[in-house]
């Protein structure tokens, strides 16, 4: 039963990661108390992280004798560095919100009686934007992370057409031509992925 538990959370940890690398939806977290381990796994799935002013934080498997296994290792170094996880990793050491939020594990600190509406305004201000915009800019940096540079700004130039046939359509939000710019830049940027994979050049 131990054993079907920690895989289920494993489980659900790896889904809301793929969720949000594949950009298809914008996660903004609050955070309070002592956020530990797996607390951290899933923070880190999140794009937007805002914590209460006596958040700590810390990842103590290495003190137990294990590791982090629901993606810590992973994407800890992609938000704060690989020195600094490195830190946090191995020493296993505890860190406060004002700490976090200088290293970039959150981007905001604030009063705990201001978590909920400042998290209220923040996705208030976002949800007022264009959807189309809102993803494409989240994909552009999202899967940009993966690509090199010359990569990453052809893969921009393609979702802003994207986003930029949205005028041509009268600023509407449905499906059409736009859509294949979308689709044309992510088939492009897999391409690109695959080809690195095997080793070869990419033109």
């Amino acid at each position: 039963m131990r054993r079907f538990r920690l895989f289920f959370f494993l489980l659900v940890c790896c889904l809301a990661w793929q969720t949000s690398a594949g950009g298809e939806r914008d996660d903004l977290l609050q955070v309070h108390g002592f956020v530990l381990g797996s607390g951290i796994e899933i923070a880190l799935c999140c794009d937007i992280r805002i914590a209460a002013e006596g958040a700590r934080f810390g990842l103590p498997e290495v003190g137990l004798g294990i590791i982090p296994a629901a993606g810590g290792t992973q994407t800890l170094p992609r938000v704060v560095g690989r020195a600094r996880a490195l830190e946090l990793l191995l020493t296993a050491r505890w860190i406060s919100a004002d700490e976090a939020y200088h290293a970039g594990l959150v981007t905001e600190v604030v009063p705990r009686e201001r978590l909920l509406p400042v998290a209220r305004d923040i996705a208030r201000q976002i949800a007022s934007y264009s959807p189309r915009a809102v993803s494409s800019a989240k994909q552009a940096v999202v899967r940009g992370l993966d690509l090199s540079l010359a990569e990453g700004l052809r893969l921009e130039t393609r979702l802003a057409a994207y986003v930029a046939s949205a005028i041509g359509e009268g600023g509407s939000e449905g499906r059409g031509e736009g859509e294949g710019h979308l689709q044309d830049a992510i088939a492009d940027e897999s391409d690109i992925n695959q080809r690195c994979a095997r080793g070869k050049a990419v033109e």
